[in-house]
């Protein structure tokens, strides 16, 4: 059973993450202990519900979505297949080199974090374009789209990576 199979949500990156709440509230409901009567209680609803919440944390987030999709469609893992274009390790780089050659000042910090962020959201765009291409795409360019969708979500991770290092 998938993630969406348990949140009864069509397999898609594109989601409504209000109705993703809903669903998951309702299915939490369906097998959290707390909502049980005690006599019902038992192992098999533990399991459920934590995969419901597992479920539902892996759904809501776009990049964790989109690698359990990219799984679930039989592409490449990350560990797999490592690679990421040149020009993002050069950007990469450059950031870094500003985050260190300024000192980490609030106003250099916000500068930085607001550079990632536009960042990140480009990647989040991308593979909602590469999804669909995906749905649409013949067999004989699946792999091609697959490829293309772990490039971006390798990427991707270099600048939350960078995000994360900026909010600590």
């Amino acid at each position: 059973m998938t993630y969406f199979e348990i949140l009864t949500l069509d397999q898609d990156y594109k989601i409504d993450l209000a109705d993703l709440e809903s669903r998951y509230l309702a299915a939490s409901k369906n097998y959290h202990p707390d909502f049980l009567n005690p006599a019902d209680s038992n192992l098999e609803n533990l399991k459920l519900s934590a995969l419901v919440n597992q479920a539902y944390n892996t759904l809501k987030n776009p990049f964790l979505r989109a690698e359990y999709l990219l799984k679930l469609e039989g592409g490449p893992n990350p560990d797999a297949e490592r690679t990421v274009p040149a020009e993002i390790l050069e950007e990469v780089m450059d950031i870094r080199f500003e985050m260190e050659s300024q000192g980490h000042s609030p106003e250099k910090n916000l500068k930085i974090k607001n550079i990632l962020t536009s960042r990140v959201k480009y990647f989040e765009e991308r593979l909602l374009i590469l999804f669909e291409q995906l749905k649409c795409s013949i067999p004989e360019q699946r792999g091609n789209v697959l490829h293309e969708l772990r490039l971006c979500l390798n990427s991707s991770k270099y600048f939350l990576n960078i995000i994360a290092e900026v909010d600590d």
